[in-house]
C-alpha cells in the first residue's frame, strides 16, 4: 500500500494499471473455484484479455481495501462450437494486501464487480440457460475474484515489484435471475484464468 492515504472517492489520478490475462472456461462452479478446485483444460474454449484502470482510493470507508475502477477487452475462442467473439467489461475492483507476510512477498486478494457485454452469448451460457431460465442475455453481471503476488519480491529483484503474477476468476451471471438488468437469466460462465498485471504511477 502507499504511504499516503485517501479517503473514499477522493481521486488521487496518480496509479493506473495494465492487466494481460489467458485462460480456459471451466463448468466448475465459482463457488467451488473459490474452494481451491480448480483446473486449467486446454480443450476447453479460451480467452485472452487485456484491462488498464485506475486507482480511486487506497481506503475504503477506512479499511485496508483499495478501490480500483477498470474496464477491459476480452476475445472469446469458442472452439468450433460458434464463431468467436469480443466481450467488454466495466467494474470496480477491490483489492486487500495487508497480510503478515506482505512484507516479504506483497500479496493481494481482490475482487471486482461490474458489468460485462457479450457480442455473442457464450456457448456453455446457452447450455445452462436451457437447464435453468427461459432466456439468455448479452448483457450480464462480471465478477471477477482473484489472488496475485509481486514478481519482484518472489524473484528478489525490486525493479519488478510493481509487477503482479496471479490467478482470477472471469465470471458473468444473471444473479440467479434476481437482478431487472439483465432479465430472467439464471446460469452463467466461469472462465480459470492467469495474468500478469503491472502498476504505475
Amino acid at each position: 500500500n502507499s504511504t499516503s492515504h485517501y479517503d473514499f472517492f477522493n481521486f488521487p489520478g496518480k496509479a493506473w494499471f495494465i492487466r494481460v490475462a489467458g485462460g480456459f472456461e471451466t463448468e466448475t462452479s465459482l463457488n467451488q473455484i473459490v474452494r481451491g478446485d480448480v483446473e486449467f483444460e486446454p480443450s476447453h474454449p479460451a480467452i485472452l484479455s487485456l484491462f488498464m484502470g485506475e486507482q480511486l482510493s487506497d481506503t475504503f470507508f477506512g479499511t485496508d481495501f483499495e478501490v480500483w475502477l477498470k474496464g477491459g477487452i476480452a476475445r472469446r475462442f469458442e472452439r468450433g462450437t460458434q464463431d468467436d467473439f469480443f466481450e467488454y467489461v466495466g467494474a470496480f475492483k477491490f483489492y486487500y494486501s495487508a497480510l503478515p507476510w506482505s512484507d516479504r512477498v506483497l500479496t493481494r486478494f481482490g475482487v471486482a464487480e461490474g458489468i460485462s457485454y457479450a457480442e455473442r452469448v457464450p456457448y456453455i451460457e446457452k447450455q445452462n440457460v436451457e437447464k435453468k431460465s427461459p432466456t439468455t442475455s448479452h448483457l450480464l453481471n462480471y465478477l471477477d475474484v482473484s489472488v496475485d503476488a509481486s514478481i519482484g519480491d518472489m524473484i528478489s529483484s525490486p525493479e519488478y515489484r510493481h509487477c503482479f503474477f496471479g490467478f482470477s476468476v472471469h465470471h458473468r451471471s444473471g444473479i440467479f435471475a434476481s437482478a431487472d438488468l439483465f432479465g430472467p437469466v439464471n446460469g452463467g460462465s466461469n472462465m480459470n484464468t492467469l495474468y500478469v498485471e503491472c502498476l504505475y504511477n
